[in-house]
């Protein structure tokens, strides 16, 4: 009890040395934050050291360039987590069979991993975060469990373009023209397979019917931001945008008119440093916990709500002329009362889920967690031929 007693005072100080040091800690941190310059200074003069070097990977593996120099996730542990992609597929069932009852269906869409053997040629012994066995063992699931997909990895082995098409050297997200090629898949997915006669001239497929620009030298992906650019050879990338040559009567977050005064936004592609701008917010101004598209050109177009992350937001442009309404939720925050509540208050024509593959985790799969599937009568019998 005598020890307890005089130990108390001792510990309690050291648990008061321990918070000083944390504050201390936190303060050095914010202040080091605060002073960009500095920051960036640092990161880049570890990045030119290790560039003079002949590295090819960077902070203790936390980043390495592949043979053709572009940046990719890297970790130590050389596999990367797992999850119950049966029970992911059960949640999307579930979610099925209530929109079904609605006159909805699902679609969900894999979205193309920067890293695959098909097109990325890695150096030996590197652990690149390879994610395209958690994506494949999901659509396994889905086909069992006759879960409509369209697999953009695909699209883009046929399409044959170079690397350099599909993804930039310093960011995780696809390129511009990646997405319209998945664009034109999907809609000919749901003519073929779901009967929608969407775009019957394919004018809204149609390339020509659409700007492309390159802003030279503008674009640092986020891979860069945390590790510099200076591993890079060439430094800056040129940032690829599609904007429809076509007018648009657009209603998106308080503004209506043509896709450059709403979901296409400019003044992303201006700012004071590359080391805290947002490129890829030209399309639908970054990501939001929920965001509304209205194309009033179409009342009586497709009404979608989409579960997506960030590398969705071209793909949902391209998807607009389609449409009367697309409801956005960023799949972390597309809960089970969420979901549900939306399914009860709104009539969809579709409901599309398009994740990137690093995001096929729990947190983006809330919704009916706790619901056993539901299997209707078609959806049962198109999982047992599966099976078959």
């Amino acid at each position: 009890m005598f020890s307890f007693f005089t130990a108390k005072p001792t510990l309690n100080r050291l648990k008061h040395l321990e918070l000083c040091e944390a504050v201390q800690l936190k303060n050095v941190e914010k202040n080091v934050n605060k002073s960009l310059y500095k920051r960036n200074t640092m990161y880049e003069s570890y990045a030119k050291l290790n560039y003079s070097l002949g590295k090819k990977e960077i902070d203790n593996f936390s980043y390495a360039l592949d043979k053709k120099g572009y940046y990719h996730p890297v970790n130590f542990w050389v596999n990367v987590d797992s999850y119950n992609y049966r029970r992911f597929a059960q949640q999307i069932l579930t979610l099925k069979k209530d929109i079904y009852d609605n006159g909805g269906k699902v679609v969900f869409m894999g979205i193309p991993n920067k890293y695959n053997e098909a097109w990325t040629k890695g150096y030996k012994g590197i652990p690149y975060n390879d994610y395209n066995k958690q994506l494949d063992e999901l659509l396994l699931w889905n086909r069992r469990y006759g879960i409509d997909y369209v697999d953009f990895r695909e699209t883009l082995k046929k399409s044959k373009i170079d690397y350099n098409k599909m993804f930039y050297k310093t960011d995780e997200y696809w390129s511009a023209t990646a997405s319209f090629l998945a664009f034109k898949d999907l809609v000919n997915y749901l003519n073929e397979e779901e009967n929608a006669n969407l775009d019957k001239s394919g004018y809204y497929r149609n390339i020509k019917n659409y700007e492309v620009k390159y802003y030279n030298n503008k674009f640092l992906g986020s891979y860069a931001r945390r590790a510099g650019k200076s591993m890079i050879k060439g430094g800056l990338e040129d940032f690829e945008t599609i904007a429809p040559k076509f007018k648009g009567n657009i209603t998106f977050e308080g503004k209506t008119g043509d896709y450059k005064d709403t979901v296409l936004d400019e003044s992303k592609l201006n700012y004071s440093s590359v080391y805290d701008s947002n490129v890829v917010g030209y399309y639908m101004s970054g990501i939001k916990k929920t965001q509304t598209i209205i194309n009033n050109d179409n009342p009586k177009g497709l009404k979608i709500l989409w579960l997506r992350d960030p590398a969705a937001s071209p793909l949902i442009v391209d998807t607009i002329p389609l449409c009367s309404k697309i409801d956005c939720v960023w799949g972390k925050y597309a809960t089970d009362g969420y979901i549900k509540k939306i399914l009860k208050e709104n009539k969809y024509d579709y409901v599309f889920i398009s994740y990137e593959t690093v995001n096929l985790v729990p947190e983006f799969f809330d919704f009916y967690k706790n619901d056993h599937p539901k299997i209707g009568d078609k959806a049962k019998s198109k999982a047992q031929s599966e099976k078959k």
